[in-house]
């Protein structure tokens, strides 16, 4: 077997009962956990003075736990289960104890104790483990299940503790839905204004909007976006945000205008009408507005400032004389080339 010299130390060996220097190794070994024998490296001593391979090797009491420790855990990922740290780990973003847990998924209130120590969990009980770990929905669902378990304030604590985890969820699949519809334009072009999207400035940007707006919807935004980045390319040679902005009959519309107002830190109301359903834009006063710097902010009130009394039918009509509009057709990405000519 492989074997690595660690350090030495001077001891009293209990292999020959003599005072000397043994060595500290790291070897490997063959454990039987479960019926399986599981190959594994182990940390113990070595007494030179024994020449029997057998009974040369010795440990303590805290090596021969590590040790067996290690046998676990080999075995947990020779069969994909979760190990002791995955567990811990999952507790720490619920922010919940290991009684906690074990009551959550109907257990006994030392289960998830032992799973973090030397048990094994079933896979059965694996498969409900990862689930509540990849799935906070499922999460609240069994915490729901055995509400009665826990004290009304705790209950609540660990509740809000699951929907701020889903809220992550829920903003990064928001974000991936509008990366996919840029997953083609992946350098910076004339297209996006040499700049590649920028989901976190494009948030915002459009918060910072709705703070000075107070009748902002989609459509008058997504001219003043076009507008911003236009001007801001202008000036500086590269848009804001990265949009893409394609020429539509109500104007310059960006690529998946659909998917930004979905963006989880966009703040929208829906509005139902007659005929249709208005999104309104709200600020979100949550949201980080030093991502943009001041050079920034003064192209962002400048287009603000320009078109903060005009209704939607105004900023398209006045959009519609742009050089940029009038030369580019129905469907075509509108180059940032021509926003050199913007008028504000």
């Amino acid at each position: 077997m492989n074997e690595r010299i660690l350090k030495k130390v001077v001891m009293d060996c209990p292999v020959c009962g003599k005072n000397h220097e043994v060595s500290l190794v790291e070897k490997e070994t063959v454990t039987m956990i479960k019926g399986e024998s599981i190959r594994h490296n182990i940390v113990c001593y070595c007494c030179e003075n024994e020449n029997d391979e057998d009974e040369k090797y010795f440990s303590n009491g805290k090596m021969i736990n590590d040790n067996l420790s290690i046998a676990r855990n080999e075995y947990r990922i020779k069969h994909n289960l979760m190990l002791p740290s995955d567990i811990i780990s999952m507790r720490g973003k619920y922010r919940i104890t290991q009684i906690e847990l074990s009551r959550m998924l109907g257990l006994g209130d030392v289960t998830i104790a032992r799973y973090e120590s030397k048990a094994i969990q079933d896979e059965v009980y694996d498969m409900l483990l990862k689930k509540i770990n990849d799935n906070p929905y499922f999460a609240l669902e069994c915490l729901k299940r055995n509400k009665a378990k826990f004290s009304i304030d705790r209950y609540n604590e660990i509740e809000q503790n699951i929907v701020n985890c889903t809220d992550e969820i829920n903003e990064r699949i928001s974000r991936e839905n509008l990366e996919i519809k840029y997953i083609d334009y992946d350098n910076e072009s004339i297209y996006n204004g040499f700049k590649l999207l920028d989901i976190d400035k494009l948030e915002v940007i459009i918060s910072y909007i709705a703070l000075h707006v107070k009748e902002l919807y989609k459509v008058k935004l997504m001219k003043m976006l076009w507008y911003i980045d236009s001007l801001y390319f202008k000036k500086y040679g590269k848009s804001l945000t990265g949009l893409i902005y394609l020429h539509r009959e109500l104007g310059a519309l960006p690529i998946g205008h659909y998917q930004i107002i979905g963006l989880h830190n966009v703040k929208i109301e829906e509005i139902e009408r007659d005929d249709n359903t208005s999104y309104k834009i709200l600020p979100n006063y949550s949201i980080n507005i030093e991502i943009i710097n001041e050079q920034e902010k003064q192209i962002i009130d400048e287009v603000i400032n320009k078109f903060i009394r005009f209704s939607a039918n105004e900023i398209i009509k006045f959009m519609h004389d742009e050089v940029a509009y009038k030369n580019t057709i129905n469907g075509e990405i509108i180059s940032y080339e021509l926003a050199k000519s913007v008028s504000i």
